[in-house]
């Protein structure tokens, strides 16, 4: 009960900085909501250190420390889409999109973000100066279900794993 309420403080704050940046009030049962829950739970797994250890839940586990660098959740990007051979290569291969996590498949880890046309795992994603990362406007357009629909091969939704090289 006690990491409940730890996830739930964590949903309330990064609400809070959605809230103050996009002015956008995200609701239980809205499409965003979902991702907002699963980022949390991210974050205590990978970031947040137990008080009676010092350690990090996933450094306990795994043994080193996570060390992936992380946007702000719903945070304003620009991605570039995977496979691009099944796509007209006429077609744009960077588009706005909402940073919302990772997600684990063959071959590492990728960046969970959000488009018009749905969630999708990406490889490579470009930050925008400050004064652009959040929009309203994109965010409002983002749209998915929980589990991602197109995206990389093999791709997954399980907690974010780390390979050693």
């Amino acid at each position: 009960e006690k990491m409940h309420d730890t996830i739930a403080g964590y949903v309330r704050t990064f609400h809070s900085v959605l809230l103050a940046h996009t002015g956008e009030l995200v609701q239980p049962g809205s499409r965003l909501f979902a991702w907002l829950v699963r980022y949390s739970a991210f974050v205590v797994a990978c970031r947040a250190t137990r008080r009676d250890t010092g350690l990090k839940p996933f450094h306990a586990q795994e043994g080193y420390e996570f060390n992936k660098p992380c946007c702000k959740f719903g945070e304003h990007v620009m991605a570039k889409l995977p496979d691009i051979k099944a796509r007209s290569k006429a077609l744009p291969r960077w588009y706005d999109a909402i940073w919302v996590g990772l997600a684990e498949f063959e071959g590492g880890l990728g960046y969970l973000c959000l488009t018009k046309n749905g969630a999708e795992i990406c490889r490579t994603i470009s930050r925008l100066a400050p004064t652009e990362q959040w929009d309203a406007r994109v965010l409002r357009e983002a749209c998915g279900a929980v589990e991602p629909t197109r995206g990389l091969q093999g791709g997954s939704l399980r907690p974010p794993r780390v390979r050693r090289a």
